[in-house]
């Protein structure tokens, strides 16, 4: 069996970052986030598809988000994500891959799905 990384976020070096970085931003207005950069909702927002996310109305900042992106390196959250795609064993309590992926595959769906959704479709 394939494993995901056990490494406990409060653990490492990012978490302990991040909340020093809190203490020193906790405090800010989002108003003066905004009036210190024009372009806040262009940087703290994205599009994929029709799905458009704003989270510019957080107390975040540049360096909030590169300590989020050292967090997600250092606890291997690539690496899980990559084990999730590739349908590695990570299950730990069915002792199978996750099928959530299996979901989306319209081109390669394995049988079983397949024989489940037309369960559910006939249901």
């Amino acid at each position: 069996m394939s494993s995901i990384p056990k490494i406990d976020p409060t653990s490492t070096a990012a978490w302990q970052a991040l909340d020093s970085h809190f203490q020193t931003i906790k405090d800010r207005h989002l108003v003066d986030l905004f009036q210190a950069e024009a372009s806040r909702v262009e940087a703290n927002s994205i599009t994929a598809g029709p799905l458009y996310l704003d989270y510019s109305k957080n107390r975040i900042d540049g360096q909030t988000k590169q300590l989020l992106l050292q967090l997600a390196d250092e606890v291997g959250l690539k690496q899980a994500i990559e084990a999730q795609f590739t349908g590695e064993n990570i299950n730990e309590t069915e002792d199978r891959a996750v099928g959530h992926t299996q979901l989306r595959n319209f081109e390669e769906m394995p049988k079983a799905v397949k024989k489940t959704l037309t369960q559910m479709k006939r249901f």
